[in-house]
């Protein structure tokens, strides 16, 4: 049994952490269906899949995934974060 004034090391105080492999990004606005695609890339990893805020970098190894609608306004917004896409980043 473990008491307060026991030391423990700085690895076994925090959960172990996952490693993120696709970083999302929305090609527009935002819909449920866009919510579950982090769930279904992620394979029962919590931490394997996640939309990037808005300026945030592109971690090193990270596979950028696009999400948009079955529309011609999803379509439009990926277009265009393709033709925009910079030539230094992964392809998504």
């Amino acid at each position: 049994m473990r008491v307060a004034t026991d030391l423990v090391s700085p690895d076994t105080e925090r959960p172990p952490e996952t490693e993120l492999r696709y970083a999302l990004f929305g090609a527009h606005g935002c819909s449920v269906a866009m919510a579950a695609v982090p769930y279904l890339l992620a394979d029962g990893d919590p931490g394997a899949a996640r939309f990037l805020a808005a300026g945030e970098p592109l971690p090193m190894g990270v596979q950028p995934v696009i999400v948009a609608d079955t529309t011609v306004y999803g379509a439009v917004g990926v277009e265009r974060l393709v033709r925009f896409w910079s030539p230094s980043l992964p392809r998504p």
